[in-house]
């Protein structure tokens, strides 16, 4: 695995400290449906044209990732977000694939992470 694709185990930490492990498993549970919707999402609105639904679906990924640190899923999403809006949109199918690749690695982290709080 990439190591720029890996969470914070700081900003999980932090999650515990102010929610606790129930807190923490349930934000992991909400992202990892919510990431997958979003990334279904951002495909089909790629599909459409539809650049605004582009940048919509990437902008609720981010806001996600940055919770669970996961910088290069949250970078990417940004920049994915900053080109639909300027309609800058030749690259993004490219990047759309790199975006899936890497929430594919930050979920598999977080499935980990959700089975260590759980015991």
């Amino acid at each position: 695995m990439d190591d720029s694709c890996r969470i914070d185990s700081s900003a999980l930490d932090h999650l515990v400290a102010i929610g606790g492990a129930a807190f923490t498993v349930r934000m992991i549970d909400l992202f990892l449906e919510g990431g997958s919707k979003r990334m279904e999402e951002a495909w089909e609105r790629e599909k459409a044209g539809d650049w605004t639904g582009v940048q919509k679906a990437v902008h609720a990924m981010r806001s996600s990732a940055g919770n669970f640190g996961a910088r290069r899923l949250f970078d990417l999403a940004g920049e994915i977000e900053h080109l639909a809006m300027l309609g800058q949109t030749s690259a993004l199918p490219g990047l759309l694939h790199t975006l899936e690749e890497i929430l594919n690695q930050v979920q598999n982290q977080l499935r980990q992470e959700r089975e260590r709080l759980r015991l």
